[in-house]
C-alpha cells in the first residue's frame, strides 16, 4: 500500500503531474541554499565599494520590496523558472541589507560597544598600515607613518568622546620650550593653542607640535577638554592637580 512505502513524495511544485521524492526535495533545498549563498558572498566580495554609497534607508526600501515581491513569486507561481527568480530575489535582497548593515559597525562603534560594558581598549598607538580610500570605498597602501596623536584624536571623535587625555615625556606643555623665557602652562585655550602653533617657535615638529595639533582638532570637532601630562602624573592631571588642560 502507498502509505507503507519508505519513501514519502513530497509536492515541490507541479510539473506536468511529476513528483519529487523526500532525497530529490532535499538536493534541490540545498543547491537552493548554495546558490543564495554564492550570490551573497558574491555581493560582499564584488559589490561593498558600491553598496556602501548608498543610503541605508534606500537599502532598506529595497530590501523590503524584494522580500515581499519575490515571497509572493516563490509561493504563488507554479512555474519553477519565477520560483528560482524568485528566490534568487530574495537572496539579492538579503545580501545587500547583509553587506550595507555590516559597513555600520565601524572600529568606532566596536570600541564603544567595549567601552559601554567596562572594557579597557587598546588601540591606534602608532604604526599600523597606511592606505588611502579611494571615492569607490577600495583602499590602497601608502608609503607614510600613521601619526599615534592624531590617530587618538581622530578616535576621541568618532567616540564622541569629551575629554582626550594624551601622555608624554614631560608633565606640562611649555611654551618658548628650551629657552630662557621658557613658560610652562597649566591652562591654554584653543584660541591660545592656535595662535602658538602659528607662531611656530614654541611646539617642536615631531614632539609636541603633533600633540597641538592633535588637540586643536579634537576641540574643534567639538570635544570639551584635553588633558598633556606624563604617565606618572596621569591620575593627578584627571583630577587637575597638574598637567597642562586645553578647553574651547
Amino acid at each position: 500500500m502507498e502509505n507503507n512505502k519508505e519513501v514519502k513524495l513530497l509536492r515541490l511544485q507541479r510539473t506536468e503531474g511529476k513528483l519529487l521524492t523526500e532525497s530529490q526535495y532535499n538536493i534541490v533545498i540545498g543547491l537552493t541554499l548554495l546558490w543564495g549563498i554564492l550570490i551573497n558572498v558574491g555581493m560582499a566580495v564584488f559589490l561593498t565599494p558600491y553598496i556602501i554609497q548608498i543610503d541605508f534607508r534606500i537599502i532598506l526600501v529595497l530590501y523590503l520590496v524584494l522580500s515581499f515581491g519575490c515571497t509572493f513569486l516563490v509561493y504563488r507561481s507554479s512555474s519553477p523558472a519565477l520560483s528560482f527568480l524568485g528566490f534568487t530575489g530574495l537572496a539579492i535582497g538579503m545580501g545587500l541589507l547583509l553587506t550595507s548593515y555590516l559597513t555600520l559597525f565601524t572600529e568606532a562603534t566596536i570600541y564603544s560597544a567595549f567601552l559601554a560594558t567596562g572594557i579597557i581598549v587598546v588601540s591606534i598607538g602608532g604604526g599600523g598600515i597606511p592606505v588611502i580610500e579611494h571615492e569607490d570605498g577600495t583602499l590602497e597602501g601608502v608609503a607614510a607613518v600613521i601619526d599615534k596623536d592624531f590617530g587618538n584624536s581622530l578616535l576621541a571623535q568618532n567616540l564622541n568622546a569629551d575629554v582626550l587625555v594624551i601622555s608624554t615625556a614631560v608633565e606640562k606643555v611649555a611654551i618658548n620650550f628650551g629657552k630662557p623665557d621658557q613658560q610652562w602652562l597649566d591652562h591654554m585655550t584653543l584660541e591660545e593653542a592656535k595662535k602658538y602653533m602659528e607662531e611656530g617657535v614654541h611646539f617642536k615638529k615631531g614632539s609636541m607640535a603633533p600633540k597641538i595639533q592633535a588637540i586643536i582638532n579634537f576641540l574643534e570637532a567639538g570635544g570639551k577638554e584635553a588633558i598633556i601630562t606624563n604617565p606618572e602624573n596621569l591620575l593627578r592631571a584627571i583630577h587637575g592637580e597638574t598637567g597642562t588642560r586645553i578647553t574651547r
